[in-house]
């Protein structure tokens, strides 16, 4: 998956996100982890693999431009 695949990925899936963004190092890659509430107001958290780094500074810079839910 290219980078420009993961562009609006977050907000797609949370209109608020919460203060902390996790990325974790993998054998293949990186693991980002992220939460926060659903379009629905529901609590989500998700668990998005990244294959390269430009996916992972994408999903970085999308969380910091969400609007925080505190």
């Amino acid at each position: 998956m290219r980078a420009t695949n993961m562009d609006g990925m977050i907000a797609s899936k949370l209109a608020k996100v919460n203060e902390d963004i996790t990325v974790r190092r993998a054998d293949n890659g990186w693991v980002v982890e992220f939460g926060g509430r659903s379009h629905d107001d529901d609590w989500k958290h998700f668990k998005i693999v990244c294959t390269e780094m430009e996916e992972v500074t994408t999903l970085v810079l999308e969380h910091s431009a969400v609007e925080l839910d505190n």
